[in-house]
Order: structure tokens, then sequence, then C-alpha cells
């Protein structure tokens, strides 16, 4: 999931989840073009991944 704040001559999106009722936010960038990029949606599943893993120990 995402949240896209738009300023007057730029996009910022923040991408997080919601486990157990919780907003978990994993990586926040602004955006250069439409597409979000590879890079940043993998930081985000890796931070997430990395969250998950503590929340089980």
């Amino acid at each position: 999931m995402g949240i896209a704040l738009e300023f007057t001559d730029r996009i910022a999106r923040c991408l997080f989840y919601v486990p157990h009722g919780r907003i978990v936010l994993l990586h926040g960038f602004i955006k250069k073009t439409q597409k979000t990029p590879t890079e940043d949606k993998a930081l985000a599943l890796k931070r997430k991944d990395a969250h998950t893993q503590s929340e089980s120990h």
C-alpha cells in the first residue's frame, strides 16, 4: 500500500503495510517519474520482511 502527497512540482510517496491493525511505514521517497522505482519497492519489501520476522520472535 502507499500514500501519495502531491506538491506543486513533485510527488512524495510513502509505502506501508498494516499488520494487526497498526500502520508500519516502510519507505518514503520523492517520485521523479510516474512509475514507482523498482529499487524503492525492493527496499520496502526488505523492510517489511525484517519487520515481520522481528514480530515473530
